[in-house]
Order: C-alpha cells, then structure tokens, then sequence
C-alpha cells in the first residue's frame, strides 16, 4: 500500500465534510421538527377535515401564502 505524505489531511478533510453534512442534515431535521410541533399546535380539538387547522395551513401553503409552521424560518 502506498501511503501519500498528505494522506492524513486528505482523510481529515473528507471527515470534517462528512461532519458538515451532518451538522446540516441534524439542523434541518430540528427545523422540521419545529414546522411539525407548530403546525399540530393549529388543531387541539377533533374537528371535521374541513375545519382541521393543519389542513387549513398546509393549503394555505401550497398557494403561496403564509402559514404557521412556514413562519419558523424567519427566527
């Protein structure tokens, strides 16, 4: 097996990028976290589909327009 002299800092390098892939996918994973507790936060009680708060904000959110869960991002 031949052995670079740089071979450590090649190795090193490819960890600390498997590290940042990480620390990103651990961030996005809190950030859904976040935009799920919020959104269940819209339906407490057993309503009907139509009047279903998550529902209701998740259409909101396929047009375009504001929701709650979607307001996170802005902290």
């Amino acid at each position: 097996m031949i052995v670079k002299p740089n071979a450590c800092d090649d190795i090193n390098h490819l960890i600390d990028q498997q590290i940042a892939r990480i620390h990103h996918q651990v961030e996005s994973l809190r950030l859904l976290e976040q935009q799920l507790h919020a959104l269940r936060e819209t339906c407490r009680v057993n309503q009907t589909a139509s009047d279903c708060g998550i529902l209701r904000n998740l259409e909101q959110a396929s047009v375009g327009g504001a929701c709650r869960c979607h307001a996170l991002r802005k902290n």
